[in-house]
């Protein structure tokens, strides 16, 4: 049977929501994600500073792309934060991969982050 005939063509309302969340919200999705993968007390402190950097840069590429009409140097610094960002997502995850042994490698990591990230994160 084809995806269509499942019902399966479109997303699901909560596949959606997390989609959304992460589009606008990517550090939370961040957050949860990371707190999850390393949930012992001991890994709080590198949970909280990943995604504090997560969040810097998320919210660094955005301010620089809206400021790049007033300074045009701003996009070499606009471009080098969303390429940070995805480093982060890659290494996230590289990591779910290698936790639940799914098969891949690292270049498709950081191309899905840096291309489609709301997936990566929803």
């Amino acid at each position: 049977e084809s995806r269509c005939d499942l019902g399966m063509d479109l997303p699901t309302g909560a596949e959606a929501k997390e989609f959304f969340k992460a589009l606008f919200l990517a550090p939370w999705s961040f957050y949860q994600v990371t707190a999850s993968l390393y949930n012992k007390p001991k890994n709080k402190g590198y949970v909280v500073t990943a995604t504090f950097f997560f969040a810097l840069n998320f919210v660094a590429w955005i301010a620089l792309f809206c400021s790049v009409g007033a300074n045009r140097g701003i996009l070499a610094f606009a471009w080098s934060a969303y390429f940070l960002q995805a480093v982060f997502l890659a290494n996230m995850r590289l990591t779910v991969r290698e936790r639940f042994g799914i098969k891949g490698n690292m270049f498709e990591d950081f191309f899905a982050s840096l291309v489609i990230y709301p997936q990566v994160l929803a």
